[in-house]
């Protein structure tokens, strides 16, 4: 282990080192040349490199904002538990905030994750998160928690969905949240539903049977389309209640919130996945 206090520390040439400590009232910043494979812990600062690099965070609660900057190249950063600061920068990346275990506590991680240039993958996890993608074709998917989704400039795709959980099968209503996409362009972007959580979509190969465009909550509620939305107000719903009041176990999982005109080859189902 290495005890460490305002440093910047600089590991060799494909060094993978782990049990970097620092006490949480110091900043730490992590430099390397060439691939890197970091595990720190308490360190609520981290920079990488202009190459490949692998930042993990810990799961510290911290009295600050786990900040980690990938810079350029193809980067792999996890940020842990705790509320996570995380920019790829330039470069293919994939990011993620907070890896949780499923324990029986109730975990309330809010994470800023940033893309930068290039193709990304982001992902919330638990929480209320904020993703941008930055440039580049980005796939972003904010999973449980009310999150904001910005993909940028680019061909994106807003993924819905949650991480698989034994005692969870099809969708519930509030596992979701409700994400709300800043800038949704319709024939660029698209949205893309697991057939796991919107287990009524399986087997479907026409996705304008199952989409339906109303003017009103009350309408969606009353709606036969599957997947309704409101192009007043940009809601999305999950219908299981067909043209009963309500919604059944579905409801609201998200909203548009430019507004646009959206159609059914806006979306696509993802096959099942365990």
């Amino acid at each position: 282990m290495i005890d460490i206090d305002n440093s910047i520390f600089t590991p060799e040439i494909f060094l993978n080192q782990e049990n970097i400590f620092v006490g949480v009232n110091e900043q730490i910043f992590l430099e390397a040349d060439f691939v890197t494979d970091i595990m720190a812990t308490g360190i609520p600062d981290r920079l990488g490199t202009d190459s490949m690099d692998i930042l993990i965070g810990d799961d510290q609660n911290n009295r600050q904002i786990e900040r980690i900057f990938g810079f350029a190249g193809d980067d792999d950063i996890q940020g842990g538990g705790g509320n996570d600061y995380i920019d790829g920068g330039d470069g293919d990346d994939i990011l993620y905030g907070d890896l949780i275990d499923g324990s029986a506590s109730t975990d309330n991680l809010n994470d800023t994750i940033f893309g930068g240039n290039g193709d990304d993958y982001l992902s919330g996890n638990s929480g209320d998160d904020y993703l941008d993608g930055g440039n580049g074709n980005d796939f972003l998917t904010g999973e449980s928690g009310n999150d904001v989704l910005s993909g940028g400039a680019g061909s994106d795709t807003f993924y819905f969905d949650v991480p698989p959980i034994p005692e969870l099968t099809g969708y519930v209503l509030g596992s979701l949240g409700i994400d709300t996409i800043t800038d949704f362009t319709a024939g660029e972007d698209k949205i893309l539903l697991s057939q796991r959580m919107f287990s009524n979509l399986l087997g479907v190969t026409d996705f304008s049977t199952v989409f339906t465009t109303v003017i009103s909550d009350l309408e969606a509620e009353t709606s036969n389309g599957l997947i309704v939305y409101n192009s007043v107000n940009g809601s999305l719903f999950y219908n299981l209640n067909g043209s009963e009041l309500g919604f059944g176990n579905g409801g609201q999982f998200a909203v548009l919130s430019s507004i646009p005109t959206i159609t059914a080859s806006d979306f696509k189902v993802e096959s099942m996945s365990v």
